[in-house]
């Protein structure tokens, strides 16, 4: 079943749709929470937030994982089936494999850097969506950067209660509404990890909760964006690999290679021309009413997908006029920029102008 996630509470309300279970994977373990830990305290729910839903723990058990995925285009039609497997080591040392009638590759990461096995890159988008969502769906320290976690309730229905977190920044006077900026949903007085909002506007829905080595995953994980059907994941099976399995893929020679750097500075002036989509800000009524005109100016890491991953507000004239700029900004699209024929992750500065001239 696909859900209508237009808005945030209709997005919310799909968690009924499918009935969640905890499944005891190899250790039963449930996620456990320090004595004395205050889950409506926001800086204290985010980083055991983190850790309770990611499998890239340091020191967790070499581990294999395989999935089934579908993926849609911007239309929500089905054009894509196929088949993720990660191979885990540690945090920082893994491979993994798509593949589909479209799409076939090896990826591998190490301290020396991320390499393939195709000259294409990373995996396009969305596909490279499906490694976060099954891994680490909450945000690393790079995308936090000058954010605050904010929690606030929300009631999707009169059953479903849930926390969700919020990485906003600080205004002069007015609220940032609730997933303008990443935020991330949790049951309520738990950390289990049920929703998720970035990108701009992506949205992912996260069922049949299983739990493996103390940490929570979702085995059914619905994507969409813009309200439209982007992803559809399923997990096939997840195990630990014995000694010999996690020596021979220690010793694979992929991990030998070396990548571009994984993110470079850009000028603003130079990124510009590699935007291909994304709406125009939107002058706000309220401002113009008032007379208020300026520059918005903002921070931004640009992924290698083309999408923006990371926005900051360094400047702004108004509150109005940052939120007018964000709503628009963390939605645009740009060209992957290219860095020895590869794609890479950017950071770069954008500025908005809004003025009441002709």
């Amino acid at each position: 079943m696909t859900c209508g996630l237009s808005h945030l509470r209709t997005s919310l309300i799909c968690l009924l749709l499918f009935a969640y279970t905890l499944v005891a994977q190899t250790n039963p373990s449930m996620p456990t929470i320090p004595p004395g830990t205050n889950l409506s305290d926001a800086h204290a729910l985010f980083p055991l937030a983190v850790s309770a839903n990611s499998l890239d723990q340091p020191g967790l058990t070499p581990w294999h994982l395989k999935a089934a995925y579908e993926s849609f285009d911007e239309n929500g039609t089905l054009t894509e089936q196929g088949t993720f497997e990660e191979w885990r080591l540690s945090p920082d040392k893994w491979k993994r494999a798509y593949t589909s009638a479209k799409f076939n590759q090896t990826e591998y990461e190490s301290a020396e850097g991320t390499s393939y096995d195709t000259d294409a890159g990373g995996p396009p988008w969305p596909l490279s969506l499906i490694g976060k969502e099954l891994v680490h769906p909450m945000p690393d320290s790079s995308d936090t950067e000058g954010s605050t976690p904010e929690l606030r309730p929300f009631n999707a229905t009169k059953t479903v209660k849930l926390s969700c977190l919020m990485l906003t920044q600080s205004l002069k006077k007015t609220p940032w509404p609730l997933g303008l900026f990443p935020t991330y949903c949790f049951t309520a007085n738990s950390r289990m990890l049920r929703f998720e909002l970035f990108d701009g506007g992506v949205e992912a829905v996260r069922n049949q909760i299983a739990v493996f080595h103390g940490a929570y995953l979702a085995k059914d994980i619905s994507v969409s964006d813009q309200g439209k059907s982007l992803l559809r994941i399923q997990l096939l099976d997840l195990s630990s690999m014995n000694q010999s399995e996690a020596t021979a893929l220690n010793a694979a020679s992929g991990f030998a290679k070396i990548a571009p750097p994984k993110q470079v500075d850009v000028a603003s002036g130079v990124i510009s021309g590699n935007k291909i989509g994304g709406p125009n800000p939107i002058y706000p009524d309220r401002a113009k009413q008032a007379h208020i005109q300026g520059k918005v100016v903002m921070q931004a890491r640009i992924g290698t997908d083309g999408r923006i991953h990371q926005l900051r507000v360094v400047s702004s004239t108004d509150d109005l006029l940052s939120i007018a700029a964000v709503s628009a900004v963390e939605r645009w699209v740009y060209k992957p920029y290219m860095l020895q024929s590869k794609p890479v992750s950017v950071k770069t500065t954008i500025n908005v102008i809004f003025t009441l001239g002709p």
